[in-house]
């Protein structure tokens, strides 16, 4: 006999019972319990499936609504797109081997760029600007490659809404291979995007001249989402919140003062407490306020009025508000202070937030840039299609991207420490243009025009080369004047150089540049000012053509000097602006006690030029704030007396004269 079947009443009891009752799992994460709301979220399949065209306008509806009123996601729509794109832009940088054509195609793309959008009314930078904006409240953007009438490249971008299939957002009428206003083929690749027009009708755009902006955050996903997306709740809940706080602020702003009864009833003649007492019962109030000014309020017995203090928004109010923005900014990845209250931030999480603002501002850089590449190509093809340019191999892969001036909280440190870096061979040059924001090619090329102009100026005058990178006097003095019978100098080197060659001007000098303007006394009896330059500054090349790499003992106090020196710059005494080079010489010369000519040179130099470091009392006072100095710390590691005495400088004089007569 065939078992009857339930009835819907108790079918659906049955499944109702199913959904909440605890099931068997072995990890806590997925077992069910009374104490928590069922998730409510459809059961795992691709992205493109779980946001569907109705949930993605739904959600542009709402960011757009809170761009408009949200004080938060203003400043972090502004904010990202200022680091990530700034006042310069991503600009192209060709690169190719063959000088005639990347001059003639940096020209081309600079021309294009000045207004590459169909409309003509926005720069490079200003498009970059409205992308990445649209990144952060759309989710993305396309940029459509056309040409104007002229038949010259330019690009359409079409917003997010723009892109879509026409209203027709359900799955079961949806078309056969189009997901959300894109054609996919079998494997996934884009084949054309289906646009909205104003009046509702649609056309189709191949995706080869399509450029789908957006930052990618799942595989299997079709168009792009808003970081500020997991924000919306809240968001949408502390401005409601803030409303309703505001309108009870202002309500209670208008309550001046609170009458109290006893009975907690008020009598018919409670207006008398203006004043007004009933006549021929009491003091007249009017009578006090002729007699001692001011307004006296006769009030009934058992009656008390006080002021009112509003104590609204408190702060418990105040940190759950900001507990909301917080939390508002955790899912975009990026630090929450760095928008909110940097100054809260300490020195280490100061570095450590700029750290990760600047990891996640180079995704962002990064989903712009692919848009870059294939406009600039659209450029540089359309110019070689043209004539313009020679279709030379490569062209498709010579240009790379200049970003914009790289985030920093402490220039200067970060300065020495690549321009150490850059010495050592430990960083490239184009990689510190790059982070300051700088064109390498073209950098280079106009440094190497400037040194061009200085080496013919120098030639035609008679000046130094050393002069215009450091300029001073000191070249002029009779320590430059030639003494021995090559007729080279044997005293201070002229600015800048100290060891043969042109020292870069934006290295600091070992000591401390409060120091640096005090400058010895010149010997204004010395005939030999009044000699012809060209004869000191032929002094000065021979000698920097010739240095002498002979090594030579040193007496016991240079070793002890230098000792204390290292031992001082191990305390970190020392100035930032020490150079490697200065310490690895003063260990040579404290562990093996020799030192070469060269090093001779320029140590007796040094210290006559920075005689007068020793003045400032950090340096020669050791009871004085701050002692030892900086400049004491480099005097003794150039074996210098800490009492400022020449004694060093003089031995090196003796011993270089007793060389060069060996010489001769």
């Amino acid at each position: 006999m065939p078992r009857p079947r339930a009835s819907l009443i108790t079918r659906a009891r049955a499944y109702l019972a199913g959904l909440l009752a605890p099931r068997a799992s072995n990890f806590d994460s997925v077992r069910e319990s009374y104490a928590r709301a069922r998730v409510n979220h459809t059961a795992p399949a691709d992205f493109r499936k779980e946001m569907t065209s109705a949930d993605r306008i739904e959600l542009m509806r709402l960011l757009r609504s809170l761009e408009k009123s949200s004080g938060v996601v203003r400043a972090y729509v502004s904010e990202v797109a200022t680091y990530a794109v700034g006042d310069t832009g991503i600009t192209p940088e060709i690169q190719h081997p063959d000088d005639d054509y990347r001059t003639k195609a940096e020209a081309i793309v600079e021309d294009a760029n000045i207004a590459p959008t169909i409309c003509g009314r926005f720069t490079l930078v200003e498009m970059e600007h409205l992308i990445c904006r649209a990144i952060d409240v759309d989710g993305d953007i396309m940029a459509v490659f056309v040409r104007d009438e002229m038949g010259n490249p330019k690009v359409q971008l079409l917003e997010a809404h723009r892109v879509g299939m026409g209203g027709q957002y359900s799955p079961s009428n949806s078309e056969p291979g189009w997901v959300d206003g894109i054609k996919f083929d079998s494997v996934g690749r884009p084949v054309a995007y289906r646009v909205i027009e104003d009046d509702g009708r649609t056309r189709e755009i191949p995706a080869s001249a399509v450029s789908h902006i957006y930052e990618p955050e799942h595989y299997s996903g079709a168009r792009g989402i808003s970081p500020l997306v997991a924000a919306i709740p809240t968001l949408r809940d502390l401005k409601e919140i803030l409303a309703a706080e505001k309108v009870a602020v202002k309500e209670n702003s208008r309550i001046a003062r609170t009458l109290t009864t006893q009975a907690g009833e008020f009598d018919e003649n409670d207006a008398g407490i203006l004043g007004t007492n009933s006549a021929g019962q009491g003091t007249d109030p009017d009578d006090i306020d002729r007699r001692a000014g001011g307004v006296t309020v006769a009030i009934s017995p058992g009656e008390r009025l006080e002021s009112f203090s509003s104590s609204r928004p408190s702060s418990t109010f105040t940190g759950f508000v900001d507990h909301l923005n917080r939390d508002s900014l955790v899912a975009t990845g990026l630090p929450s202070d760095w928008l909110i209250d940097p100054n809260k931030m300490g020195g280490a999480v100061v570095r450590l937030v700029v750290a990760r603002v600047e990891r996640r501002v180079r995704l962002r850089q990064n989903a712009i840039e692919k848009f870059l590449r294939r406009w600039t190509a659209f450029v540089i093809a359309d110019a070689i299609e043209k004539g313009k340019l020679p279709a030379v191999d490569g062209w498709e892969k010579s240009f790379a991207f200049v970003y914009p001036r790289r985030i920093s909280v402490d220039a200067g440190r970060e300065s020495n420490a690549n321009r150490s870096d850059i010495e050592f061979g430990l960083k490239r040059l184009k990689d510190d243009f790059a982070e300051r924001g700088l064109n390498f090619s073209k950098e280079v090329r106009g440094r190497a025009q400037d040194f061009a102009e200085i080496m013919r100026v120098s030639k035609e005058t008679g000046v130094p080369l050393e002069f215009f990178f450091k300029p001073g006097f000191a070249w002029l003095t009779p320590a430059f004047s030639p003494s021995t019978k090559k007729g080279t100098a044997e005293a201070s080197p002229a600015p800048g150089v100290e060891d043969g060659e042109p020292e870069d001007p934006s290295v600091e000098d070992d000591s401390e540049g409060e120091d640096d303007d005090s400058t010895e006394p010149v010997d204004e009896e010395d005939d030999e000012l009044v000699e012809t330059s060209e004869a000191k500054f032929a002094g000065l090349t021979e000698r920097a053509q010739a240095p002498d790499s002979e090594t030579v003992s040193v007496p016991a106090f240079y070793r002890s000097n230098c000792r204390k020196g290292l031992a001082y710059v191990e305390k970190g005494f020392a100035g930032d602006g020490l150079k490697r080079q200065t310490i690895n010489e003063a260990r040579e010369i404290a562990s093996t006690g020799k030192v070469t000519v060269e090093k001779l040179r320029r140590l007796s130099a040094w210290l006559k030029r920075h005689k007068s470091d020793l003045r400032a009392p950090k340096n020669r006072n050791p009871k004085a704030p701050g002692y030892p100095g900086a400049g004491l710390v480099a005097w003794l590691l150039w074996a210098g007396d800490a009492d400022g005495s020449l004694r060093a400088a003089e031995w090196a004089d003796k011993k270089l004269a007793a060389l060069d007569s060996r010489e001769t």
